[in-house]
């Protein structure tokens, strides 16, 4: 069994910009059974994430999400001048998170 890959991209908004998280994440698994990912936006007060655009707990773990639904989710950016950091797993099994800064 491959371990998935996942990377992501830093990356400025103007503050309100949704930018859906298959823009700021890839992933790959050799023997593709990506089956979930976890994500979780790891400040309070910045921009935050949003599940068909329903805002999200802001530095709350939410894993076992199906990868068929990446599509309906997105990050929302924070007030201008503000940063955030998003992480990003791929999952099959066990990984550590992949991060991304977003700018604001």
């Amino acid at each position: 069994m491959a371990n998935p890959t996942a990377s992501g991209v830093s990356v400025s908004k103007a503050a309100g910009a949704s930018t859906p998280l298959s823009a700021l994440f890839t992933y790959f698994d050799a023997d593709n059974d990506i089956v979930s990912f976890a994500i979780k936006d790891r400040e309070i007060g910045g921009g935050y994430l949003t599940f068909n655009g329903n805002m999200q707990p802001e530095n709350v773990l939410i894993d076992f999400i199906p990868i068929a639904q990446i599509g309906q989710w997105a990050f929302v950016a924070g007030p201008a001048g503000s940063t955030s950091t998003i992480g990003f797993n791929a999952i099959d099994r066990e990984v550590p998170l992949t991060q991304v800064l977003f700018r604001q």
